[in-house]
Formats: structure tokens, C-alpha cells, sequence
């Protein structure tokens, strides 16, 4: 029963901060629920190190990506995300990191 209880303290947090990029960037959050229902089901091993901001915002970048691309994309994301959390001041500068590591995956 724990196990199920932490993991849905991990998905609510996942889903906060994902509705807190949203808000910023003015977008609907609901737009990434399947997203993360397939992230987390389907690649669980690459993404369970990950914060949960972490994850949100590789959520964030994986919209515009298809889906049968996730595991190419979550491989250099998982690794990077948090590092890129710590040294970005700002969320303009977390995007930023964001999308110079995107151009080097496509």
C-alpha cells in the first residue's frame, strides 16, 4: 500500500509542476496528462531518478516531440535536467539550457 501512496505523491508532484511551467508559459496543462501517463508507464527505468520538477520540465519538451521518439529524447534529458535545474537562476534560463540540449538530440 506504500508503494502506491508514493507514487501518487510522485505523479501529484510532477503534475504541480507542470501546471506551474504551464501558467508561465501560458499553456493548458491538461494537454500533458497523457504524456506523463505514457512517460511513466512506458519508460519508468530512465525517468526514476529524475526530480519531479525534472520531469515536469522534460514533459514540457516532449509535447512537440512524437511519442515514439520519448526514449531518445528521456535518455539525454533524464541525465541533464536536474543539473540544468540547479544552475539556472530563472525558469527563462532553465528554457534556455533547455533548448540548447534539444538541438543536439535532433
Amino acid at each position: 500500500m506504500r508503494d502506491i501512496h508514493q507514487m501518487t505523491a510522485y505523479l501529484t508532484e510532477v503534475a504541480a509542476s507542470v501546471d506551474n511551467y504551464c501558467k508561465y508559459l501560458n499553456q493548458d496543462s491538461n494537454e500533458y496528462a497523457k504524456i506523463l501517463g505514457y512517460v511513466f508507464r512506458v519508460h519508468q527505468d530512465q525517468i526514476r531518478k529524475v526530480s519531479t520538477q525534472g520531469l515536469a520540465l522534460i514533459l514540457i519538451y516532449l509535447k512537440d516531440v512524437n511519442e515514439d521518439d520519448y526514449g531518445k529524447y528521456i535518455d539525454v534529458y533524464a541525465k541533464k535536467v536536474d543539473k540544468i535545474l540547479k544552475r539556472s537562476n530563472t525558469l527563462d534560463e532553465q528554457f534556455e539550457k533547455m533548448e540548447k540540449l534539444k538541438k543536439t538530440i535532433e
